[in-house]
């Protein structure tokens, strides 16, 4: 993968995390909109709210499809090792320096790996081959990683969505009372006798 390609992907995923945030909060202030009635005129304050829930899903987004980016690029690199260390690819007499070395081509490769691979956390199953050993323990740290993404991401949606709801009643609710005042005065009530 050379510096171009790695260039373009991030800059594609940089793209399609803010494209991601603001869907999701164009949805989020949709839904609040439709479904709670007090909610028909938002206070400029929840708007002002969108701008950060929009930097922090952006994040949160970016680094979702960074990491899934990057599980794809790891099925390829279990591909090269195993091309690049072929007299160990059954994984019979793999000493630890073979290993070490195979975790240094994985490094420099994906430079991203070096933060969650470890040479001595590399476990051979008779079945492994050295490749899908050392990409079976990314992509294991990146599902993990993949769902702390999403959770973030709920999480600030629903502090999002908490806080919105919270704003809105007492803007509504003067807005409310103006208008009832207003009514009043242009149509005022007589008591009914009985």
């Amino acid at each position: 993968m050379n510096v171009l390609n790695t260039f373009i992907e991030q800059a594609s995923n940089i793209w399609w995390g803010i494209l991601a945030a603001i869907a999701i909060t164009a949805i989020l202030y949709l839904v609040i909109y439709t479904l709670f009635e007090g909610s028909k005129s938002f206070s400029p304050l929840s708007f002002v709210f969108a701008i950060p829930l929009l930097v922090l899903l952006s994040i949160q987004f970016y680094l979702l499809f960074g990491s899934i980016s990057l599980k794809h690029t790891c099925n390829e690199v279990a591909t090269w090792i195993d091309v690049f260390v072929p007299e160990h690819s059954d994984n019979t007499n793999i000493s630890q320096e073979d290993i070490n070395e195979a975790v240094r081509q994985l490094v420099t490769t994906v430079p991203l790996a070096s933060s969650f691979v470890d040479a001595d956390d590399i476990s051979l199953d008779n079945d492994n081959t050295l490749g899908e050993a050392l990409t079976n323990k990314v992509q294991t740290y990146l599902n993990w990683y993949i769902v702390r993404r999403v959770a973030w991401s709920m999480g600030f949606i629903v502090l999002a969505t908490i806080v919105i709801i919270i704003i809105q009643p007492k803007t509504l609710s003067v807005h409310h009372k103006e208008h009832r005042k207003y009514r009043e005065r242009q149509y005022p009530t007589r008591r009914k006798r009985y």
